[in-house]
């Protein structure tokens, strides 16, 4: 009876955390609300074609006139035209230990040929982590090598990434209550 209760105590006190063991480093995460460029339908532009009529070089001019009246025509097209504009969008940033990963927004996801990210999440590269920003660079390859960089000012907590423009505010990794 007396090694039952003695294993029940280490068993107890063994689901700790060993004496000397090291807790994992921190999560910060980081939600930023701001805007993101994307191309858009802005307007459009007509074009009118008038072609005069055909004179018949016969009969009076009043008959000749209604015949270059009727055979004269006018056409209209209308082409789209497109812009950059802004528009809402977010972004979650999750920094543990020497690694950041990132959820951007949809205009700034890797593609053209690029892995895609089954949880929308993507590894960054050249990390690098101070008391004042956070940078990073995405390690996508080709066009968008030098675009999608990452900054962050830790004091103000302005973001950049590609064409993504906004404010970071500290998440809660494990929130107590639920939104909705």
């Amino acid at each position: 009876m007396r090694t039952v209760r003695l294993l029940t105590v280490f068993c107890i006190l063994g689901a700790g955390t060993a004496v000397g063991a090291q807790e994992p480093p921190p999560t910060l995460m980081l939600t930023c609300a701001g805007t993101e460029k994307e191309i858009q339908q802005t307007g459009s532009t007509s074009t009118v074609t008038v072609t005069p009529g055909t004179d018949p070089g016969i009969g009076g001019a009043a008959h000749r006139a209604a015949v270059i009246a009727q055979t004269a025509t006018t056409r209209t097209t209308s082409s789209p035209t497109y812009g950059e504009v802004r528009v809402p969008a977010r972004m979650s940033i999750a920094v543990a230990g020497g690694a950041i990963r990132v959820r951007p927004p949809e205009n700034n996801r890797p593609g053209l040929g690029q892995k895609k990210s089954a949880d929308g999440w993507y590894e960054m590269g050249e990390v690098e982590i101070a008391e004042t920003q956070i940078r990073a660079r995405a390690p996508y390859g080709g066009i968008l090598s030098g675009k999608l960089r990452l900054t962050v000012d830790r004091q103000t907590g302005d973001a950049r990434y590609g064409d993504f423009t906004g404010v970071c505010e500290k998440a809660e990794t494990a929130p107590t209550e639920r939104k909705f």
